[in-house]
């Protein structure tokens, strides 16, 4: 059948030139080289030339509307129903040989924003709306569609100084969200990427509309190992199962490996070989079998966890409750008052400190189990036990590492999911398609394809040699209006990395390396992630309208078997559609239903105007709810916020409160005393001072920091000295002791003297900046001198308590430096028969248990001292006295002969006392002379010789 396109025009685009308050003063008809570039979330641009010389009327005249062309005019383009606006920011002029012409560069209209700042922004906590209405209050622009997820997060801002226009783009990037410029308006919409654009089934391929195509495997943010890391370094190993601070997935270089049950291998992977395939599979298999006990022991962790920080609240408030009481004695004491009653309070308050201390320390041992429990699944994920040396080996190229960043994120839970949201985006290489095809709205016999190609529209791309079958959206849409060509960029991925840019992070001039993925200035309201029951019933409905409401798009009001569709001329993807007892209205195409009205009410992303409840008005998120009801108004888990304050009328006691007297009674006044408490403003004791009644110590605080201060003058003339002092830069300074029975300190403690009594836990002690630990034991060689009354060792002392131990404990050296049994050292031997032997020539000195101490000279016995401690001594001389026992034996001769001499001189023997062969006893003088016997002898014992004397007798008196 033969169809006329008479009534069919081509979609050239027109151009208009224009002040800049938009009024047209010229078209540039004769304008020619029009190029027209479109990417989204940028600000678009177009150029054009103009001949210096056109005919008009025949006749060779020069151009008007070169002249009319000026730096910051305006352009109105036209093609269709598409019209957008443009700032003129570059034009040139060119004269060559050939042609002498003007070349005009405009950017979108939204260009105009760069010329604008904004310095020294701080917002915390803001929604998008919020954040875009202070980008553009000092703008003629306004905000248009902003997608109500966006205004459900809330996040922070800063910028020292920058454009309006880059302050929008980083705003949008921190959101994730689509920025779309619209001109003829001067709104600004927010949108989410996949809710842009509409999916007609179009598909080229050469011989349709097809000129070339070409395909790339984008590998720059490409990652198999993902490190997660949030605010002040905060980590996921408390969360992750394995117990590492990163998640990773393989899957890429696994493909297209295949087994069955039996772990028979159906398919090789491209990459890996079946082993490693098989180590990573049953690696992944193990974590997931124990997903279920890991995230019961951190569900129990957290309970405990709970519950200790809820117990250690209540004993804080219990430990101040006990301050006060004991305040309340020492004001007692100085007062002269009892503190009786007093005193059995505070022996009460000590009692439930104590046991609330019992139940925290029963808490926490609860949470010691759990956490060695944790401990001790996490240690069947080590990789030594799940893979071998081989396949560890040839896993590492594979070990793609890249980093995710958010820092305004501390919860580690948090972190984790958000990590694993952005791995999706990481773990595959981005396919990028490139395509020239012919420009379908210069041929009239394509004209009902016209609207099947917008910048967000999804079109299938075909090539069998290439191996092309993308289903993607267009991202990029490049007009030659001069040669006919139209240059699509088309990606199958939301985040996309091109050869020059990367979406929705480079466009919005966000910098970050090509190894770590940005997503800072990050602060989401619970709300975002929660589940409560509102949002839950919306989300219900919502998702039940879009899968009944199905239609298609109309240029005014249609009517058919689908329903009423009502559409607006000018923009086709904002509807609305009555089907089946539903309204639904959408803001883009049907992708999504915004708002939905059925028979059981409103479910709508934001309600606007005037609200009348029924019975029950029920407003929730994470945070709280407000209920409305017949009892009148409900706040609950959230706090009343009211901004600029509420007005006097609207307190009831208002009246009364804001009066000259009342505020001097009811406030506290600078200079004045309330109970020793004092706030000046100047002075040596600016800020808050507290002053005891007895003038002996005073409290100071203010911005300087804080003090505590000891009297050191009288109680009229005082003399304050800083006993205790924290000043801003951090400083502690203590004059006396610190006592604490337990806490942790996080720092350096720097101290030139002083003694610590008690315990001190620390992970480390440095000298000089240097650790003297090691393995958690101090390193002797750091330890100079031990000055002690009395050294026990209950055990060994460590190796390193001696500074040789090093030299000292290997066999070579403790053979040479100590004492080997039966081996002589300067003719000292050790030997366990012997005991200790000293060998000089002839003579030998032994020492043993069994002999005592003895000296042989040549064999010999000279000299011995037994056990039992009889001295045998051959020769020699004693000087001094020689004392005997009391009784007994004194002096026993133990051989027969045995002789008793004195001399006065070497060789001079002048007493003797000797035994003789018949037994008897001789007295002599050797010497011949003779032998006095002085004083009174008794001989009254004597008994009467018999025998016979010969020799000398003895003459008495």
């Amino acid at each position: 059948m033969y169809e006329s396109y008479e009534h069919v025009k081509t979609q050239k685009p027109k151009l208009f030139i224009a002040k800049p308050n938009r009024e047209i003063i010229g078209v540039l008809n004769e304008a020619y080289n029009i190029k027209r570039e479109t990417k989204l979330g940028t600000v678009p641009t177009l150029s054009f030339d103009l001949p210096y010389y056109i005919d008009i009327q025949k006749k060779h005249t020069r151009n008007p509307n070169i002249n009319n062309t000026k730096n910051r005019y305006l352009v109105q383009f036209v093609q269709g129903d598409i019209v957008e606006w443009y700032l003129i920011k570059s034009p040139s002029e060119v004269m060559d040989e050939s042609f002498d012409h003007k070349t005009i560069e405009a950017y979108g209209l939204a260009y105009e924003l760069a010329d604008k700042t904004i310095r020294n922004y701080s917002g915390t906590s803001i929604n998008a709306s919020q954040a875009l209405q202070t980008a553009l209050s000092d703008t003629i622009w306004n905000i248009g569609n902003v997608d109500a997820s966006f205004n459900t997060m809330y996040r922070s801002f800063s910028s020292v100084s920058s454009s309006v226009l880059d302050f929008i783009f980083q705003i949008a990037s921190t959101f994730h969200a689509l920025v779309d410029f619209d001109s003829v308006k001067r709104q600004i919409n927010f949108l989410i990427f996949e809710n842009y654009g509409a999916d007609r089934g179009t598909t080229v391929s050469y011989g349709n509309l097809l000129k070339s195509a070409t395909k790339v495997e984008n590998t720059d943010e490409f990652y198999t190992r993902l490190k997660v890391f949030g605010k002040s370094d905060t980590g996921i190993l408390k969360t992750n199962i394995t117990g590492q601070n990163y998640i990773e997935d393989y899957s890429y270089f696994i493909s297209p490996f295949k087994r069955d049950a039996n772990k028979s291998v159906l398919s090789h992977s491209d990459y890996m070989s079946d082993s490693l395939c098989h180590a990573l599979l049953d690696y992944q298999a193990l974590l997931l079998r124990s997903g279920d006990s890991y995230q019961t022991l951190q569900t129990q962790l957290a309970s405990y966890q709970t519950t200790r920080t809820s117990l250690q609240t209540k004993l804080k408030s219990y430990t101040d409750e006990l301050a006060i009481i004991e305040d309340s004695i020492i004001v007692a004491n100085n007062t002269g008052q009892s503190t009786a009653a007093l005193v059995t309070q505070k022996n009460a308050k000590n009692e439930q400190i104590k046991s609330q201390n019992a139940l925290i320390a029963s808490a926490q041992s609860q949470i010691d189990t759990v956490t060695n429990n944790i401990s001790t699944l996490r240690n069947n994920f080590a990789i030594s036990k799940n893979f071998t040396p081989e396949q560890i080996k040839e896993w590492n190229p594979f070990i793609l590492v890249g980093t995710f960043e958010n820092n305004n994120v501390e919860d580690a839970a948090q972190l984790l999911a958000l990590g694993k949201e952005a791995f999706e985006k990481l773990k595959q290489p981005k396919i990028v398609v490139e395509i020239n095809m012919v420009n379908l709205f210069e041929c009239i016999q394509e004209y009902k394809r016209w609207g099947e190609f917008n910048l967000g529209d999804t079109i299938i791309i075909k090539n069998s040699t290439i191996g092309l079958n993308v289903k993607a959206k267009i991202i990029e849409m490049n007009f030659d209006y001069e040669s006919g060509d139209i240059k699509l960029t088309i990606s199958n991925v939301k985040e996309l990395l091109t050869d020059k840019a990367r979406f929705l992070k480079d466009l919005y001039k966000a910098t970050t390396t090509a190894a770590s993925v940005d997503m800072s200035q990050y602060k989401w309201d619970s709300a975002y992630a929660d589940v409560n029951d509102v949002n839950s019933i919306l989300k219900n409905k919502w998702d039940a309208a879009q899968r009944e409401i199905v239609a298609a798009n109309s240029n005014s009001v249609s009517i058919g078997r689908k329903g009423v569709i009502v559409s607006k001329t000018e923009n086709p993807d904002r509807l609305l559609i009555l089907q089946d007892a539903r309204i639904g209205i959408s803001t883009n195409g049907l992708n999504t239903i915004d708002t939905a009205i059925d028979e059981t009410g409103v479910y709508a992303k934001k309600l606007i105007g005037q609200i009348v409840a029924g019975v029950n008005l029920s407003i929730t998120n994470s945070g709280g709810s407000f209920l409305v009801n017949q009892n009148g108004v409900t706040i609950a888990g959230t706090s009343l916020t009211i901004t600029g304050g509420l007005p006097d009328g609207q307190i009831t006691s208002s009246g009364s409160w804001n009066t000259a007297a009342t505020q001097a009674s009811n406030s506290v006044q600078l200079g004045t005393g309330y109970d020793n408490v004092v706030i000046r403003s100047t002075g040596v004791d600016k800020g808050l001072s507290v002053v005891d009644s007895t003038v002996v110590s005073k409290t100071l605080m203010n911005s300087g920091g804080f003090k505590i201060q000891k009297n050191t003058g009288t109680q009229a003339s005082p003399v304050w000295s800083n006993q205790f002092y924290a000043d801003a830069n951090g400083n502690l300074n203590i004059t006396g002791n610190i006592t604490a029975n337990s806490g942790t300190f996080n720092g350096i403690v720097n101290a030139s003297s002083g003694t610590f009594n008690g315990v001190v836990n620390a992970q480390d002690f440095k000298i000089n900046n240097t650790s003297i630990l090691n393995g958690n034991k101090i390193n002797g060689a750091y330890v100079d001198s031990i000055t002690t009354g009395q050294l026990v060792v209950t055990s060994k002392l460590g190796d390193n308590a001696i500074n040789s131990a090093g030299t000292w404990n290997n066999s070579a050296a403790v053979a040479a430096n100590s004492v080997q049994q039966n081996n002589s050292y300067n003719g000292v031997i050790i030997n366990t028969s012997v005991g200790v032997q000293v060998t000089s020539g002839n003579v030998v000195t032994t020492v043993n248990a069994s002999n005592g101490f003895s000296i042989t000279n040549g064999g010999s016995n000279v000299f011995s001292v037994d056990k039992n401690g009889n001295l045998l001594a051959t020769n020699g001389t004693f000087q001094g006295t020689i004392k005997t026992a009391a009784s007994g034996a004194r002096v026993v001769l133990s051989s027969n002969y045995g002789d008793i001499n004195c001399f006065n001189s070497a060789n001079m023997n002048i007493f003797q006392v000797y035994d003789e062969t018949n037994g008897n006893s001789s007295v002599s003088n050797p010497s011949g002379n003779p032998i006095y016997a002085k004083g009174r002898w008794n001989f009254s014992g004597a008994v009467t010789f018999t025998g016979s004397v010969s020799g000398v007798v003895a003459t008495f008196g």
